[in-house]
């Protein structure tokens, strides 16, 4: 039996990362003798032909990470590598075609569309969206304009769900349909997968509850130069945080734990109070949702100076962290402009 076999099977089910993923977690995150410390015990650990899914998501940063450590010599390293260049051009064509989808759509929709999840934090946050796989490329669209849409990814040859069959033709569901739910993953023949929302989460599905993040928006522009919206960054940490948490059944999330680490960089963007009201408006306690979920146990830090973030953080230190580390704030994952002088400092691990 292998060790990370027996590490795997001892912890309860749910949403936090398992014990080898939390080393591997910190060979992608932590910098110097840490990071290299952590990827000898998580490379000693595995079966790298039989990793799981939320591990194998991490391999591109991993990559990454090593080279910038100088690791050599490990067998794995080439491997590695070709897989982190596998999943850029796998991330190229999709951010191609969402594009490409978004030109088609905008005579229908003008620009009231956010591009979210994976595809606004991987152009936005990451230095190389190959740095972060991603399956679907998700937007949001305004539920009146649901029906709209529909009827055109119908037309186009788009494999519309079978919840949509029994109405026969999309143009004439209801509208009603789309308060009561929130998006639908859809594939095309050649493969390329969107996630449809036309809600941000599972339960906000009355659109006054959306308005706010709409209100909020702020301009992006993907890889091809294609001028988008996305969620303002805070509202962008909020859902990357409650996203894994909504999972049904919940699996260890390791992919939206980096996000938030990643997002959690620019500190003098995020507006701690907005995520503190969030939380109370929506219903979702600091406690469940975002502090929970990815960085629970902020240390203390030089930038924790306002009254909102020493609130922010004063209830985040009542919380059982979900990771052991975070990173340092020259970390060669972020982008010059997102890098605001993050000092790197302990988690600790408290019950």
């Amino acid at each position: 039996m292998r060790r990370s076999d027996l590490l795997q099977h001892l912890v309860k089910p749910g949403p936090w990362p398992t014990p080898t993923q939390l080393l591997l977690l910190g060979a992608c995150l932590e910098s110097g003798a840490e990071a290299r410390a952590a990827w000898e015990q998580w490379s000693s650990s595995v079966d790298l032909d039989h990793l799981d899914h939320e591990s194998s998501y991490l391999l591109p940063l991993l990559d990454h990470n090593l080279r910038a450590i100088g690791v050599t010599g490990h067998p794995w390293l080439g491997r590695i590598k070709g897989y982190h260049r596998y999943i850029w051009a796998k991330n190229r064509r999709l951010l191609t075609q969402g594009s490409q989808l978004i030109r088609e759509l905008r005579p229908l929709i003008d620009d009231q569309l956010l591009v979210i999840k994976g595809a606004a934090v991987a152009c936005r946050y990451y230095t190389d969206p190959g740095l972060r796989p991603m399956e679907d490329f998700d937007f949001m669209i305004k539920p009146e304009s649901a029906p709209r849409v529909l009827n055109y990814l119908h037309t186009s040859g788009w494999k519309i769900p079978r919840w949509f069959d029994p109405r026969r033709c999309v143009d004439k569901i209801p509208t009603g349909i789309f308060s009561s739910s929130y998006a639908q993953g859809i594939q095309r023949n050649d493969g390329v997968e969107i996630d449809l929302h036309w809600n941000l989460m599972p339960d906000l599905y009355r659109t006054a509850a959306n308005e706010i993040f709409w209100d909020a928006a702020v301009p992006m522009q993907l890889p091809d130069g294609c001028e988008v919206h996305t969620l303002e960054l805070s509202d962008l940490l909020f859902h990357c945080c409650l996203h894994g948490l909504h999972l049904s059944p919940p699996v260890p999330q390791t992919r939206w734990i980096v996000d938030a680490v990643i997002l959690l960089q620019d500190t003098q963007s995020i507006r701690w109070q907005r995520l503190i009201d969030l939380a109370e408006r929506f219903r979702y306690t600091l406690k469940r949702s975002f502090i929970l979920y990815s960085s629970a146990n902020i240390p203390r830090r030089k930038w924790a100076s306002t009254r909102s973030e020493c609130n922010f953080l004063q209830a985040a230190r009542n919380i059982r962290p979900a990771c052991s580390r975070i990173t340092d704030g020259s970390a060669p994952i972020l982008s010059s402009e997102t890098a605001a002088g993050y000092k790197k400092s302990d988690l600790v691990g408290t019950s």
